[in-house]
């Protein structure tokens, strides 16, 4: 079991997380603000954060660096609106965080199913 801490403040993708961490062996740890998931990148094991960056503005994204180059095993995935704004810069801004994805939300189950499986690849028996 991997523990996910999450950072969205849209209800409808923190529920299409919810909803599909049950078919994963994923503890959820959902923060309350940009503070609280700062604290607990720094307190806890976490090997998957998911980071709204909506919730990260050009004042906060040095702490969120710092903070994440603190724990460098821990995969990044961010989630955009891409239909709103300007797709380079939503790409620069998840990238300047070290995102291994970016997901676009509304966020399809599915598609995040999909991306844990390539961040997490479930062991293939090889004889």
């Amino acid at each position: 079991m991997w523990t996910t801490l999450l950072l969205d403040d849209d209800p409808a993708d923190r529920d299409a997380i919810r909803r599909a961490m049950p078919e994963t062996e994923h503890r959820l740890i959902e923060a309350d603000d940009l503070d609280d998931f700062l604290d607990r990148l720094t307190r806890e094991r976490v090997e998957l954060a998911i980071i709204s960056l909506a919730a990260v503005s050009e004042d906060t994204a040095p702490r969120v660096q710092r903070a994440l180059l603190r724990t460098p095993d821990t995969k990044i995935l961010a989630l955009a609106a891409l239909d709103k704004g300007d797709g380079l810069t939503t790409l620069l801004k998840a990238e300047s965080l070290r995102a291994h994805h970016l997901l676009a939300t509304p966020i399809d189950p599915q598609q995040f199913l999909s991306i844990l499986q390539v961040l997490f690849p479930l062991p293939t028996n090889q004889d």
